[in-house]
């Protein structure tokens, strides 16, 4: 396998996010078509500078001193509830199961959303257990890679291109993609989160691991195999062998991921042109982020798709895929990257949820809405809720909205989280306990 040379950053995440805006604004000043909407019309926010004190950094840095024994209260005992959901999963929900599928479309949704809420709780101890148990997970991935389609529906098991790849398995998809890695949006949030995991690697590779693992080897293998098989399969495809993008599927769940691995492989690689590509990425979001009214104060509402670049997909976002711009709202936040930085960005999120979302006095009976606007019509982008289901509690316990817990107000979502635990019992509920051991350490209160 050919390998650029071996590269471990030697500045700070802050510093190299200022060197890489300075390029990005220079890009950005010369590109004429990039969304001119107004502040509301980017979420009412605007970019963070580097260094500033709205930066909510938590870095991916382990802590081999963390003592769970020192937490207390509500803290430890989501903490221990976030043990428990690792080390005995629901059998319906056991990311080693998911880990071993070979399925891209398991990956990138529910694995990715997973392991996000894994990485939030790491940020937040720097328990290198953590890390362990998600190194676990990408091992076990890495065991599935091979390069020739299988299982394929239309007989063309066997074909190779020469890049190692894992197979999309969802039963829906017809006789053109089960089998085969070419559906791009499982590609992108795949792989999205191996290059956030890959970093997660990096930054700790001279720690020791609890349980032996080899930190460094492994960030290494997941360097070389983002770049010379994920990377230039694409750009072979795409007929794109330089600069950006590579290739563009405009719907925002899957957008955000894309912009994700662009910002990480920057981390990984030290090339800035990554970092560049994501902040150019960052405004397109943003473009489609409205500012609403709600009744505790400012909120979100957002399509879904990214319709300035052509996506199709008019109507408000459908909560299936709006729990993972959730989790992917509290990553970003905690990295400290882009509006994401700022606290109004996941306080905005959270009361989206609370006031649209939660469309009921009971919806551990009557389950939440099935869009981001609550079925009606918000900033002008209307609603098609009757055409999505709507979520449950359960899909509640596996999503990326508890996650916003922290930043809720009221404290509705941590009363969700809870309540929605006393339902399905202590199994499988790893996001709940994250996003109520967020809540705790965060330090933001409860009325």
């Amino acid at each position: 396998m050919t390998r650029r040379p071996w590269w471990r950053p030697l500045w700070s995440l802050s510093s190299f996010v200022g060197a890489a805006s300075v390029l990005a604004v220079a890009w950005l000043a010369g590109c004429t078509t990039m969304p001119q909407g107004s502040a509301r019309a980017m979420g009412g926010l605007s970019p963070v500078a580097p260094g500033s004190d709205s930066v909510s950094e938590r870095s991916l840095r382990g802590d081999p001193s963390f003592d769970p024994s020192t937490l207390t209260g509500r803290a430890a005992e989501h903490y221990r509830g976030v043990m428990h959901a690792i080390r005995s999963p629901n059998p319906e929900f056991d990311p080693m199961t998911l880990a071993a599928s070979d399925d891209l479309y398991q990956y990138g949704r529910r694995l990715h959303v997973y392991v996000q809420g894994v990485l939030a709780v790491f940020r937040t101890t720097g328990d290198l257990a953590l890390l362990d148990h998600v190194d676990e997970i990408l091992e076990t991935m890495r065991a599935e890679l091979r390069d020739p389609w299988r299982d394929t529906e239309d007989r063309t098991d066997g074909t190779r291109d020469g890049y190692l790849n894992w197979a999309w398995r969802y039963s829906s998809g017809g006789e053109v993609y089960p089998g085969k890695d070419i559906n791009k949006l499982d590609e992108m949030k795949t792989h999205a989160f191996v290059a956030m995991v890959a970093v997660a690697l990096d930054t700790n590779r001279d720690l020791p691991s609890p349980s032996g693992r080899a930190y460094g080897a492994h960030a290494d293998f997941w360097r070389s195999y983002l770049v010379d098989h994920f990377e230039a399969k694409w750009r072979e495809r795409e007929g794109v062998p330089s600069g950006f993008p590579i290739m563009t599927r405009p719907h925002m769940h899957t957008y955000l991921s894309w912009l994700k691995w662009h910002y990480y492989m920057g981390l990984l690689t030290g090339d800035p042109a990554y970092a560049v590509e994501a902040s150019s990425m960052a405004e397109w979001f943003w473009g489609e982020i409205r500012l609403v009214d709600g009744d505790g104060g400012p909120a979100f509402a957002w399509p879904r798709s990214v319709l300035a670049l052509g996506g199709g997909q008019d109507y408000l976002m459908p909560t299936t895929y709006a729990t993972s711009v959730y989790a992917d709202a509290v990553e970003l936040h905690l990295e400290g990257f882009d509006r994401w930085a700022r606290p109004e960005a996941p306080e905005r999120f959270a009361r989206t949820f609370v006031e649209f979302v939660v469309d009921s006095d009971d919806p551990i009976t009557n389950g939440f809405a099935s869009d981001v606007g609550g079925g009606r019509r918000r900033a002008g982008v209307r609603s098609d809720a009757r055409a999505w289901p709507r979520m449950t509690p359960l899909g509640f316990a596996e999503s990326g909205f508890p996650l916003v817990a922290a930043w809720d107000a009221t404290g509705t979502i941590a009363e969700l989280g809870r309540d929605v635990r006393a339902l399905i019992g202590p199994d499988g509920g790893l996001m709940i306990e994250a996003g109520g051991f967020l809540n705790e350490v965060l330090n933001v209160p409860e009325p």
